[in-house]
């Protein structure tokens, strides 16, 4: 079993940038072990464009949430693509169903 759901968690004085870019990096590693269990044993690498991870931020009382998928190189010979896209955002501090809503998405429910 390989991981492939992260969270990126900050505090108030705590960086979103930050944040985002360990977001960024933790979903391009899942992807990257996903691609690797994909194309095990195969001739050639496997890229099947669906989004094989998923990758959270909480920061300030707002959840946002990201797919990762790698993409293959360009170029012959060039390196795979890693791309982040996001899904949605909740204001989790908002309301009681703006907060539901978000930890029903969490929880991929």
């Amino acid at each position: 079993m390989a991981p492939n759901f992260f969270l990126a968690a900050k505090g108030p004085d705590g960086s979103l940038v930050v944040a985002g870019r360990q977001a960024c990096y933790d979903g391009a590693l899942g992807a990257r072990a996903m691609h690797s269990l994909q194309s095990y044993r195969q001739d050639e690498p496997v890229y099947d464009n669906n989004a094989d991870t998923i990758t959270s931020i909480y920061h300030g009382g707002t959840l946002k949430m990201y797919t990762n998928h790698i993409t293959p190189p360009r170029s012959p010979g060039g390196h795979p693509e890693y791309h982040m896209t996001q899904l949605r955002s909740f204001a989790i501090t908002d309301t009681r169903n703006t907060c539901a809503a978000g930890l029903q998405a969490y929880r991929n429910r």
